[in-house]
Order: structure tokens, then C-alpha cells, then sequence
């Protein structure tokens, strides 16, 4: 299984929705969200 670390960084006030749940339902990605 292929392995990849990335951050991804979004302004809080830009956002109104839960992108990283949206983006792991349509692509079926298992993410690991750490702050």
C-alpha cells in the first residue's frame, strides 16, 4: 500500500464546510488530520 504525507493548509475564514471529510468521501482516502 503507497504511503503519502502531505499538509494542506486553508484560511479559517474561508471555509464554511468540512473539505478533508468531502475530499476523503469522493476519493476513498483515509486521511489523518493532526494539528
Amino acid at each position: 500500500m503507497a504511503h503519502l504525507r502531505f499538509h494542506i493548509r486553508f484560511p479559517e475564514d474561508k471555509i464554511r464546510e468540512p473539505i478533508i471529510y468531502q475530499i476523503g468521501r469522493e476519493y476513498k482516502v483515509v486521511t489523518d488530520v493532526r494539528r
